[in-house]
């Protein structure tokens, strides 16, 4: 889902309240802003891979005396970077695994 459906569907969910909060100028204002935000968003957004799901990552061989100072849960990315990622960071140069196996 692309942040500007993201958007839409917040903004979807508090047309929805909207009736049961009643007149609230802080909560129309919010919509307001929310909306304007929406309206200006591009669609051409980058669809980003978290490395946890990457095929350029791999474990980290903790064998390897460099690669072992890393954090528990760390990931070693192969795109070059030559550093240790956490699962949960991205870039936009990842490329998704199709399956467990890859």
């Amino acid at each position: 889902m692309t942040e500007y459906e993201r958007l839409q569907e917040l903004l979807y969910r508090l047309r929805e309240i909207m009736p049961e909060i009643g007149e609230n100028p802080v909560a129309d204002e919010m919509y307001n802003m929310v909306f304007e935000y929406a309206e200006n968003t591009g669609e051409d957004v980058v669809e980003v891979v978290r490395c946890k799901d990457c095929i350029h990552h791999r474990q980290l061989d903790r064998k390897d005396r460099y690669e072992d100072s890393f954090v528990e849960g760390c990931l070693w990315c192969m795109l070059g970077r030559g550093d240790g990622v956490m699962p949960e960071q991205f870039c936009d140069d990842g490329k998704r695994r199709e399956s467990e196996d890859e």
